[in-house]
């Protein structure tokens, strides 16, 4: 359709009620019938949003063809891209000697994405399919379990200060697979959402506003897990432990960080600004903190190793807060745009 904006004059039939026509070409193009249903959405600024109601009746397909010239790595950014995009099957064709391609492809289907499912295999080629459906893990179930995941690696990573233990913290390096799993299948179903494939409501919320807060909300856990799995891999590098006073320090700084974060989380699950602001003044205060720790390792004599691995454990524990003060951040625009809504509609 070459036009953007059409005007429809609003009729009144049957006494009371009004009614306007739909543009003839969109019909057509959405393949709409007499006694289809629309979905008709209201949206934050009080204009109407109207979708077909029908379901999708073929599943949505990619192939994706790898060759020798294609290294394994860009084969993967493909394949998670096809998965990011919400097709429901990948195709996947291969030419030549791409053992160790297949082998990454199945690796990152594993580790990295939830209800994918090789469905059918041959010689060359693999049919991997979504059998994952949005209804069955909603946006905020999965935030959730990102935030209960990633919390518990940073506590757990924590308590190895002193003496790390090897099989700990690598389960919780490990770990950090699954908060990648949920954040890709988050960001599968919100780019659902924004292209039309799903409605807001189908992955539990209510508006596109609300689909870019959690967006953002998302990634900011996603690196919070990013940080508390180096913090456990550098821990499980380091041939000594960290000296008795620095450890303390950081571990009160630790505990801290851990408490803000599990403030944020109950300040997001019902959208409260007044522990959301608190959550960003308590962060800014830890800054003083984390400054402190950092300049008693610039100006005592402390082991280059030691050095090293305390400075970075404190860096992330700074960006772990900064997160922290996002998300806090983004829950306050979020209750006010709450209110908002709920202004405008009364």
């Amino acid at each position: 359709m070459s036009e953007k904006h059409m005007l429809r004059r609003v009729q009144l039939t049957g006494g009371s009620t009004l009614i306007v026509s739909l543009p003839k070409e969109w019909v057509k193009s959405v393949h709409l019938k007499p006694g289809d249903y629309v979905v008709v959405m209201v949206q934050p600024d009080n204009s109407l949003k109207i979708i077909p109601a029908r379901k999708r009746k073929e599943l949505h397909e990619s192939v994706l063809c790898i060759d020798e010239s294609t290294s394994p790595s860009i084969a993967v950014r493909e394949f998670i891209t096809r998965y990011l995009v919400g097709y429901d099957v990948i195709k996947v064709v291969f030419k030549g000697k791409t053992h160790e391609h297949r082998v990454a492809l199945r690796n990152v289907m594993v580790k990295k994405m939830i209800g994918v499912e090789i469905v059918e295999e041959t010689v060359d080629t693999v049919l991997f399919q979504c059998l994952a459906k949005p209804a069955e893990l909603p946006i905020r179930t999965a935030i959730n379990r990102m935030i209960k995941v990633s919390h518990y690696m940073l506590k757990d990573a924590l308590k190895c200060m002193r003496n790390p233990e090897k099989t700990l913290l690598k389960e919780i390096i490990e770990r950090d697979d699954t908060i990648d799993k949920f954040y890709l299948f988050i960001v599968r179903q919100l780019k659902s959402v924004a292209m039309g494939m799903l409605l807001p409501s189908e992955v539990g919320l209510t508006d596109l506003r609300e689909c870019l807060g959690f967006r953002l909300i998302a990634k900011s856990i996603e690196r919070i897990g990013d940080h508390a799995s180096r913090i456990a891999e550098v821990l499980y590098k380091s041939h000594k432990p960290v000296g008795e006073k620095i450890a303390s320090d950081i571990e009160k700084l630790g505990g801290s960080v851990c408490r803000v974060y599990e403030k944020t989380s109950q300040a997001l699950s019902k959208y409260n600004k007044v522990l959301a602001h608190q959550v960003v003044d308590e962060v800014s205060s830890l800054r003083q903190v984390e400054d402190t720790i950092i300049r008693e390792l610039m100006e005592k004599r402390v082991d280059v190793e030691e050095a090293l691995v305390a400075r970075t454990i404190v860096e992330s524990l700074k960006r772990i807060a900064e997160y922290c003060a996002d998300i806090a951040e983004i829950t306050v625009n979020l209750s006010v745009e709450g209110a908002l809504e709920k202004t405008t509609s009364s």
